[in-house]
């Protein structure tokens, strides 16, 4: 049995110490630290572009849009972005965009999950629906916790003019079955694709 803290987006392990393990990890320096962060955070309203955006918080939002690519495509930690948003700031003292740069862990992190993993979702889909595919999976062995099911595909990308592998899922799949795998693939692909395997037969290694 897991608890799920929000702020950390990580799960605890209560199946032992119930509400003690809760209460553990609420007085731990690294989920106190991001309490506070959080609290100083501003709301996902305030860097939400509207029609009367000027042309200077366009740039803004633009630049922090391309360092959350930046941090996402080379892996890095969303903690990258409490120390580089103030490094802009010594870098380009006379800029007024780095002024204005403010993308903090939390606010990096919404902008990826929430801006552009959708659309880069939306962008999977399409290649697959309008090309031949093929799937590659990998199951996790995670002991502590949930374990997941990598779903990639590999695909022809008109942009590139070759096929290349992309992210498709990764849904919970504890148990590592030929059944459960082939079921989690089912449901992926019904939900993202509209596309039903249940008339098909083949094997997992």
């Amino acid at each position: 049995m897991f608890g799920y803290c929000r702020v950390c987006n990580s799960h605890i392990n209560v199946s032992y110490g119930g509400k003690h393990e809760l209460v553990r990890h609420a007085s731990m320096t690294g989920h106190v630290a991001l309490m506070k962060a959080t609290k100083t955070q501003p709301q996902m309203r305030s860097f939400c572009v509207s029609s009367k955006t000027t042309g200077l918080s366009l740039n803004v939002l633009s630049a922090e849009v391309k360092c959350a690519q930046f941090v996402a495509e080379h892996n890095l930690s969303f903690a990258v972005a409490d120390h580089f948003t103030k490094l802009t700031k010594q870098l380009f003292p006379d800029s007024v965009i780095a002024g204005r740069f403010s993308p903090g862990r939390m606010k990096m992190t919404m902008i990826v999950k929430k801006a552009i993993a959708p659309r880069l979702d939306d962008y999977v889909v399409k290649l697959c629906k309008n090309s031949r595919f093929s799937i590659l999976t990998d199951e996790s062995n995670n002991q502590g916790g949930e374990k997941s099911l990598v779903i990639l595909v590999k695909v022809f990308d008109a942009k590139i003019d070759r096929a290349a592998t992309r992210f498709l899922d990764i849904p919970i799949c504890n148990i590592g079955t030929g059944e459960n795998i082939f079921n989690a693939i089912d449901d992926c692909l019904r939900y993202l694709l509209i596309f039903d395997l249940s008339y098909m037969t083949f094997g997992i290694n």
